[in-house]
């Protein structure tokens, strides 16, 4: 799923990707290499086979490698953006509000 979020006056297209297991890190790291702006919904991989730490973990180690900006936005939900998109509060907001205008629930 894509949606566009405002951020900085300009619309952001935001990639949310649902994995289940820990194979579904393959395509996270695609976009993680093309430098997107995206989020992880790591709860349907806690609550089919418990692989979110696992999931969280790869995750973390590759941002840290790529050298991209991480942040949980609420408990299964990471958001992982380029570096040159600080993760502030405000984007934090603006993507939860934009969520629960279009009826996303985490």
């Amino acid at each position: 799923m894509v949606i566009d979020v405002d951020v900085a006056k300009n619309s952001i297209p935001l990639e949310i990707f649902h994995p289940v297991e820990s194979n579904d890190f393959i395509e996270i790291a695609s976009a993680m290499e093309k430098g997107k702006f995206f989020i992880v919904n790591l709860s349907k991989a806690n609550q089919y086979n418990g692989q979110g730490q696992r999931l969280a973990d790869n995750i973390s180690g590759a941002c840290f490698v790529l050298n991209l900006n991480i942040a949980r936005i609420c408990n299964y939900a990471l958001l992982v953006t380029p570096t040159k998109f600080p993760i502030t509060s405000e984007i934090k907001n603006k993507i939860s509000e934009e969520f629960l205008r279009r009826g996303i629930i985490w």
